[in-house]
């Protein structure tokens, strides 16, 4: 899940503009501190979705691929808010390009993510009030964001996961999605590789017999062929999924009910 550092989030559907960024270091309801990058778009359209997007990144945690994400979508009018997963064990400081995150994702605490994400939350409800809130995440992150929708204080629209781990345990103590799936508070789009080497079909198998138990919507895409991180760093080789798939997080996006 490595990224090269100049490397481009594919484009999302929608008509470009300019944006603005804010970095930001959030804190956490027991003092816990993290960096964020907060993208805006200058200007609105009439099209644009109302929602606003809480990234949460892969194992990398807040990579500069994921301040370009974030800008990506304020491009086409969605503002983002990319969070740091890894700010109470390595610091609140920008990753160097040598950052291993190995005893990072292995120190997370369940019961500490939920306080960042509601810090994280909070401040897009504070920057964008009124908006529909909406996690997308991405591996790791889509794990977390998948867990967030199980979260009622929250408020979330919908949730977006990216090839997230869904069955089984983590490096971490964080909970399996499809164990907990009848508590979903949110409808959820989940995407995977047909082919992704992380994640066996068995495992989105489960994922979707478990989406049957839970109250809210929730639909599963999987591309044929397509590899683990098929959106982001394998995204030049797989430009027509990446297109797809980005197309339907921006339906997701404008109606996520």
């Amino acid at each position: 899940m490595c990224f090269d550092d100049d490397g481009q989030p594919p484009a999302f559907p929608g008509v470009v503009r300019g944006t603005e960024q804010s970095d930001l270091v959030l804190t956490a309801a027991d003092g816990g501190a993290y960096r964020a990058v907060l993208a805006r778009p200058t200007a609105s359209m009439p099209a644009d979705p109302d929602s606003a997007v809480l990234i949460l990144p892969d194992g990398r945690g807040l990579h500069p691929y994921y301040e370009r994400m974030a800008a990506r979508l304020a491009s086409v009018g969605i503002p983002a808010l990319a969070i740091d997963t890894y700010g109470r064990t390595a610091g609140i400081g920008a990753r160097p390009a040598d950052f291993t995150s190995g005893d990072h994702s292995a120190a997370l605490l369940w019961e500490t993510v939920q306080l960042d994400l509601a810090a994280g939350v909070t401040q897009l409800r504070a920057a964008l009030p009124g908006r529909p809130l909406v996690t997308m995440g991405f591996c790791l992150g889509g794990r977390i964001a998948l867990l967030a929708a199980t979260m009622p204080a929250l408020g979330l629209a919908g949730t977006i996961a990216f090839y997230p781990g869904v069955h089984g345990p983590a490096r971490s103590d964080l909970p399996a999605p499809d164990g907990v799936a009848g508590t979903l508070c949110c409808p959820v789009l989940s995407l995977f590789g047909g082919a992704d080497e992380l994640i066996p079909p068995e495992h989105v198998d489960a994922w979707q017999a478990a989406l049957s138990t839970s109250p809210m919507p929730g639909d599963v895409v999987v591309y044929p062929g397509a590899p683990h991180s098929f959106f982001d760093r394998r995204a030049d080789d797989f430009t027509e999924e990446s297109d797809d798939a980005a197309a339907r997080c921006l339906a997701f996006l404008n109606n996520p009910g």
